[in-house]
């Protein structure tokens, strides 16, 4: 008569490591919360493989048989362990034949079984008809519960105490509408069924799961900004799975730089005090830059006021105040200007430097001017101020009123642009060397020459 699956039917309740285990479960308890359930196969050919070792955490239904398989690579002598929250058979079959073993559990128990290597063996899960009657602790015939949670594992002599895996991003960047697939390489336990999640850090004000999501598969995607995804932030996606004694968790983590989809503005406006003030006639060239791909699209809330082409130059139309509106298309991120048209502003419409190129040598300096060009140019600008900036400080500088300065050889640009309509103008500095103290020295006397002639010149052509 053959024994079930070939040897020892011993029941063996509350012993070595699984005694903690044992009781830490109870009716009532609720063993699958917050774990993650491996989906069941309800025959041989659908049910999913798992690891010797690896805990498998679920719930059966009324009238259902959930079914998992495992193939063991060697001849092994394993602990069999079970927890339920209702009373519940549990059957492991040999390749499908009739050298099987059932038995019920209605909390915590433990069997071991000698394994042929290379045989496929089936567990199959059932809500027993019977079940405890919790008042008296006795049995009864009373119809199985809806459903009833479990969880079982194997355990071996031998078995490694931990499972080691390689994943093949620790660290990625990826914007807003990109994919990463992860995956899990080196894994030491066949079989192992792993998770992935977005792990949402109670330590975060955000909830990263509005940031990203993950499939089965390892797919990582940057959702579109949602709540509180304004800024580029970090986020950790990680792969999960359940294997020996512990109920703990075991992770390995990828963080995904997550680059908030934004748009940048040229000429640069703050975000609190996005504000264009200018007269009637006057307008504003401005670039819009989108880390996305989707494009750019202009409106304005009020064209009587402030009209703004596909390039986005923006135009006051009459005195008033209204709000331009830059979008990336197919999304709602977007950016608002408040255009400010005011009675009586003479906007600036342009502006020049006085030379768009010049030299000056190292320690020297030379003073460049501008002219603003204006909607009516009988008439100064009302908002005249200007920025001097040099593309290059370490070889000539500029103050706030033009005067450039040499400092080391080689070649800077000078920009001008005005507070009024953002307007630009350039000059390329080339910055020679200074002339050797020798020089100076012989040339002195002819430059004070040369300055005297000038000088009388300059009285004689008064």
């Amino acid at each position: 008569m053959k024994k079930a699956l070939s040897i020892i039917m011993a029941l063996v309740i509350a012993i070595g490591t699984f005694s903690v285990m044992a009781s830490a479960y109870t009716f009532g308890s609720y063993i699958t919360d917050g774990k993650y359930l491996l989906e069941p196969g309800y025959n041989i050919g659908s049910a999913p493989s798992f690891a010797l070792g690896e805990r498998i955490y679920g719930i059966v239904e009324e009238n259902e048989t959930a079914c998992y398989r495992f193939s063991p690579t060697t001849n092994e002598i394993i602990t069999f362990t079970v927890q339920t929250s209702d009373e519940i058979e549990f059957t492991i079959s040999k390749n499908g034949s009739n050298d099987k073993h059932t038995f019920s559990v209605t909390d915590t128990e433990s069997k071991l079984y000698r394994l042929d290597k290379n045989a496929i063996y089936l567990v199959t899960v059932t809500l027993s008809e019977a079940v405890v009657d919790r008042d008296s602790g006795t049995m009864s015939a009373d119809a199985a519960p809806a459903s009833a949670e479990y969880c079982f594992y194997t355990s071996y002599s031998g078995m490694p105490a931990s499972v080691a895996a390689n994943i093949n991003f620790k660290e990625s960047t990826l914007k807003v509408g990109e994919s990463l697939l992860l995956k899990l390489s080196d894994v030491t336990v066949p079989d192992l069924n792993v998770f992935w999640r977005v792990y949402d850090d109670p330590s975060t004000l955000m909830r990263e799961t509005d940031v990203a999501t993950v499939s089965d598969d390892g797919m990582v995607t940057i959702k579109m900004n949602n709540g509180s995804f304004i800024t580029d932030t970090k986020i950790k996606v990680q792969a999960v799975w359940y294997y020996g004694a512990s109920e703990a968790e075991v992770t390995k983590t990828c963080t995904i730089n997550a680059v908030a989809a934004n748009i940048n503005l040229d000429p640069y406006f703050d975000t609190n005090t996005r504000q264009i003030y200018t007269g009637v006639g006057g307008f504003i060239d401005i670039t819009a830059k989108a880390n996305l791909n989707n494009g750019i699209i202009w409106s304005s809330e009020d064209e009587s006021i402030a009209t703004v082409t596909p390039s986005g130059r923006i135009t006051a139309v009459a005195v008033g105040k209204t709000t331009v509106k830059v979008t990336i298309a197919g999304t709602t991120i977007s950016r608002r200007i408040t255009v400010n048209v005011l009675e009586g502003h003479n906007a600036v419409i342009g502006v020049t430097l006085s030379e768009d190129n010049a030299s000056v040598r190292v320690n020297e300096d030379i003073k460049l001017t501008h002219a603003l060009t204006t909607v009516n140019p009988d008439l100064p600008a009302t908002n005249q101020k200007i920025i001097y900036t040099s593309s290059d400080p370490s070889i000539a500088t500029v103050d706030k009123s033009g005067t450039v300065k040499g400092i080391a050889t080689g070649k800077a640009t000078i920009t001008i642009q005005t507070e009024d309509g953002g307007f630009k103008d350039t000059c390329e500095v080339t910055v020679k060397p200074a002339i050797p103290n020798w020089l100076m020295v012989v040339v002195a006397p002819l430059r004070i020459v040369i300055n005297f002639l000038i000088m009388i010149f300059e009285k004689i052509s008064g």
